[in-house]
């Protein structure tokens, strides 16, 4: 194992659901890493993450909409961007180009900064919320 990443309360954004689907992310990269030496399991989890990665970017913008955020469509632009590269990314794995051990580590990246910058911004813009 290359070393479990942690939920960091620190990037809390202040919606519960939002919250608990961005813990949800920790435990299937986590469950990756722990898998990472048996592909057939790694294969399920990675199916399962890129399914979740769909629910999530929906609903996260749902809320988005809801709240009227006026940065709904730059971040939808973001997912989109980063559903390409999860997709490359799994192409390229698929077609034994890269390991599992490269892609988690492009998930652990992707998660961190995304989380940690963009949606922090919805975070911000909610606090701001009269």
């Amino acid at each position: 194992m290359s070393g479990h990443l942690r939920w960091d309360p620190c990037v809390r954004i202040g919606v519960e659901e939002i919250d608990l689907e961005h813990q949800t992310f920790v435990v299937l990269i986590n469950q990756l890493d722990h898998y990472l030496q048996q592909p057939e399991m790694a294969e399920r989890i990675l199916q399962a993450l890129a399914k979740y990665v769909a629910f999530h970017f929906q609903s996260e913008e749902n809320m988005m909409f809801a709240a009227a955020y006026p940065g709904l469509e730059a971040h939808r632009r973001i997912h989109l961007s980063l559903l390409e590269q999860l997709n490359n990314v799994l192409l390229k794995l698929r077609g034994g180009e890269s390991s599992y051990a490269e892609t988690l580590e492009f998930l652990r990246q992707w998660y961190c900064s995304h989380t940690s910058v963009e949606d922090m911004k919805f975070g911000e813009f909610l606090k701001n919320q009269p």
